[in-house]
C-alpha cells in the first residue's frame, strides 16, 4: 500500500524485495526500480546506486515490522533525510 501511494503521489520509488514473486507485484504497484536482495548490505548498496553519487534516498518507508528492516531503512537514507516506520512489530513477553 505504501509503495502504491508513493508512486501515485509522483515519487520515484524503489521497492526492496526478497523473493522472485514480489518483483512483479512491486512493479504493478508502481515501483520505478526494484532491488531484489537476500542481504541487508546488498540491498543498501543497490538502493543507494539509484541515487546521485550513491548518497541515499530522500525518504525510506519501512513497512515490514522487523528489526533488520529498520536498520536497513536508516542506512539507505541520505544525510538529513527521513526514515518512516509504519509497520507494527510483534511484541515479545519478557
Amino acid at each position: 500500500m505504501m509503495l502504491h501511494v508513493a508512486a501515485l503521489a509522483g515519487c520515484e520509488t524503489i521497492a526492496i524485495v526478497k523473493h522472485d514473486g514480489q518483483v512483479e507485484a512491486a512493479k504493478q504497484l508502481g515501483a520505478a526500480h526494484v532491488v531484489q536482495a537476500s542481504s541487508i548490505r546488498k540491498a543498501i548498496r543497490e538502493t543507494r546506486a539509484f541515487t546521485p553519487k550513491d548518497r541515499g534516498v530522500d525518504i525510506a518507508i519501512e513497512a515490514v515490522g522487523v528489526p533488520d528492516a529498520w536498520e536497513e531503512a536508516v542506512e539507505m537514507v541520505r544525510k538529513a533525510a527521513r526514515s518512516t516506520f509504519s509497520a507494527v512489530a510483534p511484541w515479545e513477553r519478557v
